[in-house]
């Protein structure tokens, strides 16, 4: 109740933008419990003095495609993963009125650019790709690996436990990799939804004693867990673009990842990475045996290259410039 109070108190605080905004609704077919669901939502923004009006997700739009006009503002949208490969599909025409309002697009990948242009926004709309970016400065948690007392290959994944991580394709091609005779653990950095299943197929499949869930960590336990791995596994279903992934390459650690929406143009295959086709565990088998058979400077030089790549290409320098520019007229 009180939330409610404060933002009919901020609505009351600019009532010219508030009706505007609610003719602007009625006008574009919102109902009644729409149209109240965006004045409340517009109700921490409306009163400010914008030339911009950003919003990191398309999802976080819906219902406030006419804010930005209302308030003088030009309006940009950020398109991810998540937001524009599945949103769509569980609510068909989310984002039809939205596309109509858009001054600005900004995409992490050419993929997901051309999944918005498949769902109705148009060619027209000025649209740059500025991609996610590693900070240098964890490269202080990389440090030369210790000595293995044995030989157990150590493999990696980060990300929420989730279907879309692709999981279950993953912990398929380690079956094979088990039968094979090679010895390795699997580790798993995040939570989520689908852990009941993730728990199951470890157990159906005979994986106990190799996968090993990690659960959430902070950042920094994270990353020292991805400085001790060898290998880096990112087999997902659908994947935007993928932080882990670039900080992976930033600290050298050899990557093998999907053919997912933006994943290709975050490794490039046989550069600075491997990528292999989606939802095909004997594939990904296949490549993780041949990397591991390959002469270790071999495997080294690929990640180096990764590495550079990821310095030079994914800074936070260059990434902010990207923003700066993305703004101006």
């Amino acid at each position: 109740m009180l939330s409610i109070c404060k933002a009919c108190l901020r609505l009351g605080r600019r009532p010219r933008r508030t009706i505007r905004l609610f003719r602007r609704n009625q006008e574009d077919g919102f109902s009644w419990e729409a149209n109240l669901k965006s004045l409340f939502s517009a109700a921490h923004i409306i009163g400010h003095r914008l030339d911009w009006l950003h919003f990191g997700f398309a999802s976080n739009a819906v219902h406030l495609e006419n804010l930005a006009c209302v308030m003088g503002a030009r309006m940009a949208v950020s398109i991810r993963g998540y937001d524009i490969s599945i949103q769509p599909l569980k609510h068909p025409g989310c984002y039809s009125l939205l596309w109509k309002r858009i001054d600005r697009l900004h995409y992490i990948s050419g993929a997901l650019y051309l999944k918005a242009l498949s769902d109705g926004l148009s060619p027209t709309v000025e649209a740059v790709r500025i991609e996610p970016a590693a900070d240098p400065g964890i490269l202080k948690w990389c440090h030369p690996q210790a000595p293995r007392e044995d030989r157990t290959i150590r493999l990696m994944t980060i990300g929420r436990i989730s279907w879309k991580k692709g999981y279950v394709q993953t912990f398929m091609a380690l079956v094979s990799l088990k039968a094979a005779g090679i010895r390795f653990t699997y580790r798993i950095v995040g939570d989520g939804d689908d852990l009941e299943m993730i728990l199951y197929m470890r157990k159906e499949l005979g994986l106990e004693a190799e996968v090993v869930l990690e659960g959430k960590k902070t950042h920094t336990d994270t990353l020292m867990l991805l400085n001790d791995c060898d290998l880096y596994l990112q087999y997902s279903v659908q994947e935007g673009y993928c932080n882990a992934v670039v900080e992976a390459q930033l600290f050298g650690r050899p990557c093998i990842v999907s053919d997912a929406e933006g994943l290709p143009e975050n490794v490039i295959d046989g550069v600075t990475g491997w990528v292999v086709p989606s939802n095909h565990p004997e594939k990904l088998y296949r490549k993780i045996e041949e990397v591991l058979a390959m002469d270790q400077d071999e495997r080294d030089k690929i990640g180096q290259a990764a590495s550079a790549r990821i310095r030079q290409s994914f800074s936070l320098d260059r990434q902010l410039q990207k923003f700066i520019a993305f703004y101006e007229e």
